[in-house]
């Protein structure tokens, strides 16, 4: 087929000299010249558009995508100078269709030249008449640009554009609208969730636009765009790689307070956070919220991605009650400039409702990641990776709540289409196989949960020293214990609460976790007064930190209550039943363990970074 179609585009006559019957191929050939000469006789304006048709690719053309240019139409004029009257307008489009070289859909306000047609008109045109409809053409595409490809309601509109931009030869074009196209088609399928396809289009595009230099702002813009792509595909280091380079090249080019020069730090945050320089995370974060308020004003959506990825640093950093009311402020912004069901608002959610989990309110924090979970299947699908992310908090959520079937059921299903849609190594793959991991092992089934956990370390592209990953390895750590095997949950669990400590510092949510679930291992491999003394520590951390009624806080309790020589156990148990019935309901397995006596496990799902 590639050959077949080289061969149409270069010498379309050949493919009809050598078919019978012999006579067929001229002679129709010759029928469809003809009508473009007699359309070129009394239409010229309509056979100029049938040109243009021919030099796109053979997928239907909207009308408005053909005369809604004002430099083509400027182009047009030259033809019929009345081009810009609807009605001389109609009747152009109305001869392009009688001609029977393209056909008009009335429905859809489009035409389409079938492909060997294009091809007998492109070799009518000759070479030289093909550049000129070709650059004809690019100028109808730049200056369709909607100029919004975050929007899903623009979505069709650059799926238009994208079908015809390797025909037209738009890649190789320096007009800066034709260049701004380009940069906004990668964001777009990004955005869309097509980081592959945006990837090979900006490589493309990168090694063709080289001509400009290093420091081309475009060229920079693509760049940067480019490594959204390569995160999105897990490729984190090369994202890295590229966006700290940019930032470095704007910010001695173009000032620290442009905006293109702010998008770019918001970029290297995002890579900061997944390298788990969280505190320099967190300084760039704020230094670059200050500016974007200060250059483009607190409700600029750029000034609230800049807000949502501050939260998230503070989260990661162990600060729930700034993130929660810093992201609850940028989703009241997002909603009054975007509305409900913007993907935009819809991620806000998603970010607030984790913050809500970690300040202990879990219903609200179910209400809104089923919100943003729900909103996201109407607005992107089930498949976008935005949908993914919110179905795996939502789980979460359920989780926490006590609703395991539920929670289970979600999880399974979400955790099938990240393996499907997104590259191996993926986070939003690996914190849903954490959850999944949970699952199973509260159903009894720790060798799969252990299982899941090893698969999730084993393709995480992550250092070993990331928080992420000695939070599955804690994890791990509890499933060993579960199976029997405490001298190596010990082992496991020690190291993990050390590191943990040393990385985010004692009193991180993470570092709090990692202690209850020590000191369980301490207590099952016979040392009870060393497993006394760290939960009593990590109650009382939890306590200051996550307060007296957060689910993390009634399991230390639980397990100080139910672990030998612990102090004031009596005292403890019966403060932490009573708010676990109060705050989780009777039925809670948290509440279960604690009437009972049992100690639990802490089973964390890493953060989104």
């Amino acid at each position: 087929m590639p050959q077949y179609l080289r061969l149409l585009d270069a010498a379309p006559a050949r493919l009809f000299e050598d078919a019978p019957p012999a006579d067929y191929g001229r002679a129709i050939t010759a029928t469809w010249r003809l009508a473009l000469d007699r359309l070129h006789g009394t239409q010229p304006a309509a056979a100029a558009l049938l040109e243009v048709c021919a030099c796109l690719a053979p997928e239907p053309v909207p009308v408005d995508l053909l005369l809604g240019s004002e430099r083509a139409l400027d182009e047009l004029a030259g033809l019929d100078p009345d081009v810009r009257d609807p009605i001389v307008q109609a009747r152009l489009v109305r001869e392009v269709a009688a001609s029977a070289l393209a056909r008009l859909d009335p429905q859809s306000r489009t035409l389409q030249v079938k492909r060997l047609v294009q091809a007998v008109v492109r070799d009518h045109l000759g070479p030289d008449g093909v550049a000129g409809r070709r650059r004809l053409a690019r100028l109808m595409l730049a200056d369709a640009d909607p100029h919004d490809p975050g929007d899903p309601v623009r979505w069709p509109a650059y799926a238009v554009v994208l079908a015809h931009v390797e025909a037209c030869r738009a890649t190789d074009d320096d007009d800066p609208a034709m260049r701004q196209l380009i940069v906004d088609l990668v964001r777009y399928l990004y955005r869309r969730g097509d980081p592959r396809t945006g990837l090979d289009l900006a490589t493309t595009v990168l090694e063709r636009w080289r001509r400009f230099g290093d420091d081309d702002p475009v060229t920079l813009r693509l760049r940067a765009e480019s490594a959204n792509s390569l995160r999105m595909m897990a490729r984190y280091a090369e994202a890295a790689a590229v966006n700290a380079d940019v930032l470095a090249r704007l910010t001695r080019i173009s000032g620290p307070d442009d905006p293109i020069t702010l998008n770019a730090a918001n970029s290297v945050g995002a890579d900061l956070r997944i390298a788990a320089d969280y505190p320099a995370a967190y300084r760039l974060g704020s230094d670059t919220l200050d500016r974007y308020r200060r250059v483009l004003g607190p409700d600029h959506q750029r000034t609230l991605y800049a807000a949502n990825n501050l939260a998230v640093s503070l989260r990661l950093l162990g600060d729930h009650r700034r993130a929660s009311a810093l992201q609850a402020d940028a989703l009241r912004r997002q909603r009054r400039l975007n509305g409900d069901t913007h993907p935009d608002t819809l991620h806000a959610a998603t970010s607030h409702g984790i913050d809500l989990l970690w300040v202990g309110d879990l219903a609200e924090s179910r209400r809104m990641l089923t919100w943003s979970y729900e909103g996201h299947l109407g607005t992107v699908g089930p498949d976008h990776p935005g949908t993914l992310l919110a179905a795996t908090s939502l789980a979460t959520a359920l989780r926490w709540l006590g609703r395991r079937t539920a929670a289970k059921e979600l999880s399974e299903a979400t955790l099938d289409r990240c393996r499907r849609l997104l590259a191996r190594g993926h986070l939003y793959t690996l914190i849903c196989l954490a959850g999944v991991s949970a699952d199973r092992s509260a159903a009894g089934r720790h060798d799969r949960a252990r299982g899941d956990t090893e698969e999730a370390m084993k393709v995480s592209p992550l250092d070993a020293a990331n928080p992420f990953m000695l939070v599955l390895r804690g994890n791990r750590a509890g499933f060993l214990s579960r199976l029997g095997e405490h001298g190596t949950a010990l082992a496991e669990s020690a190291a993990v609460a050390e590191a943990l400590r040393e990385r985010l510092g004692p009193a991180h949510p993470f570092s709090i976790a990692a202690d209850v679930n020590h000191a369980d291992d301490l207590a099952r491999t016979g040392e009870p007064a060393a497993a006394a003394a760290l939960i009593e520590e990590a109650y009382e951390a939890a306590r200051a930190t996550l307060g007296e009624e957060h689910p993390h806080t009634l399991v230390a309790g639980g397990n100080l209550a139910a672990t030998p020589r612990a102090g004031n156990g009596t005292v403890v148990r019966r403060t932490v039943l009573g708010a676990a019935v109060a705050r989780l309901g009777a039925d809670h397995p948290v509440t279960l363990d604690i009437r009972a006596g049992r100690r639990a496990r802490i089973i964390l799902e890493p953060n989104v970074p």
